[in-house]
């Protein structure tokens, strides 16, 4: 149903500046109509082109166990525009549920009925988009991250478009490499060539970062052409002796990335970890966990790029 659709830059990072208020998950371009911001994710491969009344309109993916996250500047309104996908066999009347949270905290729940639409998926797909569904959710000052996914046992996917009032601009993500990798792969996808360093339980991977600064872990478990359905997996962050992080994720095949130099193995949806780095140098490890249904996981770190400019201006200097 979806459309089918960079090398590292430094090693060690820096920064001397708090960091602004970023979308997690955000292009550096966001797209902009009639007064209002669109935040688009970093990975498009989840993209979902709807042609409504003449026009095409990018929504994105969303599932009971694959949510969409963003972070969003407060004080804001956010608005969520969203279209169940209704499959062959579905009911033409469907009722589902929209939760968004922020850690633990569900700041909204809304649960609504819908019709199968009359738009339809670019490119044509046997899946037809629902009636669209509004939601909006006031968000306090500050930086939120947040979670939206979708509840339910009818429908096991959604497209959702969101947007805040006004012009804003979120921070550009640069990548950083590990200190030692292991085997580098390249992901196709959207168009991008987009490099990934592999990782599993015995052979992790380690980043230098100054903060303070946010870093990204991007991470795509490796499926090969046998494993099929929803994986589980692992992704542990330490720093030293200490765990600053251990995220339980739940992926399945992409249908629009392939590692175009490691055609054995098909990476799964793009999943992000979100580690805040206080001031000083840091080297976080990275490591596939015990535990994970995939012998082989695909990551790659990101920071914004103005604290990788910032640090290489402290350099020259």
């Amino acid at each position: 149903m979806r459309s089918p659709g960079v090398a590292p830059r430094v090693l060690a990072v820096g920064a001397s500046v708090a960091l602004a208020l970023t979308v997690a998950t955000a292009s550096p371009h966001p797209a902009r109509a009639e007064g209002r911001t669109y935040l688009v994710p970093e990975d498009e491969s989840d993209a979902l082109p709807i042609l409504i009344d003449g026009k095409v309109r990018t929504y994105y993916a969303i599932g009971v166990d694959d949510p969409l996250r963003i972070d969003v500047p407060g004080p804001t309104t956010l608005t969520l525009l969203v279209r169940l996908v209704f499959t062959p066999g579905m009911p033409d009347t469907a009722a589902y549920g929209i939760v968004v949270s922020e850690r633990s905290t569900v700041l909204k729940k809304h649960w609504t009925t819908t019709r199968r639409g009359d738009d339809a998926f670019v490119p044509l797909s046997p899946n037809a988009p629902g009636r669209s569904r509004k939601l909006s959710v006031e968000i306090p000052q500050g930086s939120h991250t947040l979670t939206i996914a979708l509840l339910g046992d009818v429908a096991k996917e959604a497209a959702v478009r969101v947007s805040i009032p006004g012009e804003y601009r979120a921070d550009e993500y640069a990548s950083i490499a590990p200190l030692d990798p292991r085997e580098t792969v390249t992901a196709l996808a959207a168009e991008k060539q987009i490099a990934y360093y592999l990782v599993d339980t015995g052979s992790p991977l380690t980043v230098r970062v100054v903060g303070p600064t946010r870093l990204r872990v991007l991470s795509r478990l490796t499926f090969d052409e046998g494993l099929r359905g929803k994986r589980r997996y692992i992704l542990r962050v330490e720093e030293g002796e200490r765990l600053v992080r251990e995220d339980a994720l739940l992926t399945t095949r992409s249908t629009s990335v392939v590692f175009s130099d490691r055609l054995d193995l098909v990476p799964g949806k793009d999943k992000v970890t979100l580690i805040e780095v206080p001031g000083g140098v840091h080297r976080y490890t990275v490591r596939l966990g015990a535990g994970s249904e995939s012998r082989l996981a695909a990551v790659r770190f990101t920071i914004p790029r103005r604290d990788l400019d910032k640090s290489a201006a402290n350099v020259r200097r």
